[in-house]
């Protein structure tokens, strides 16, 4: 089966998601997707082009990082998914994923991250680099865990949302969907839904 993959996106998560993909020795590296055509051997088309690639290059993924908000990697996927691109899990050569631990599609797991057992990752995720996801926690779909971030046991992550670099969130607490958790900040009791946290808890 022919397992070339597309990157939508060209900027520095895209570059990193590519070195990842290589590491894994499993996808071979069709090319980028970018909003516009560069004079860059490694950029295939842009948006309007993914209709007629998908009669060559079967996977996908979203390239596209999140800070602000993750809106531009949902309508990606979504519209990558109407037209009937797969979205591999992807996991870093260096990353360490439990056997019981749950990753769904489009989800893309960095260098040095950690996934314990029974944890859950929903799709279209990233688990960003050295980042920490402990037993029985639960993220949710479209989430970003940032850069050295820790979930810790039984800890839930909502639909949406993004937990900053160097972020601790304790054990069993719960963050509600569609909420933003500061750099370094560290989250001892549950959210509501739409928080924004830039302080500790």
């Amino acid at each position: 089966m022919d397992k070339r993959l597309l990157i939508l996106g060209n900027g520095g998560h895209a570059i990193s998601c590519r070195e990842v993909i290589d590491s894994t020795e499993e996808f071979n590296f069709a090319g980028f997707i970018s909003k516009n055509l560069q004079n860059d051997k490694d950029i295939i088309g842009v948006d309007s082009d993914l209709e007629m690639l998908f009669e060559s290059i079967k996977f996908a993924c979203i390239g596209i990082g999140q800070i602000k908000s993750n809106s531009q990697r949902i309508a990606s996927f979504n519209k990558l998914k109407q037209i009937g691109y797969t979205f591999p899990v992807i996991i870093a050569s260096t990353a360490y994923v439990s056997s019981s631990a749950e990753i769904n599609e489009g989800t893309i797991v960095m260098h040095k991250a950690f996934i314990n057992s029974q944890s859950k990752i929903g799709i279209n995720s990233i688990v960003n680099t050295g980042a920490i996801v402990e037993h029985g926690a639960s993220v949710g779909n479209h989430c970003h865990i940032a850069t050295k971030a820790i979930i810790n046991g039984d800890a839930t992550i909502g639909d949406n949302s993004f937990v900053g670099s160097g972020a601790t969130i304790l054990q069993g607490v719960n963050i509600g969907k569609n909420s933003i958790i500061g750099a370094g900040v560290i989250v001892k009791k549950n959210t509501e839904e739409n928080s924004l946290i830039k302080w500790r808890q």
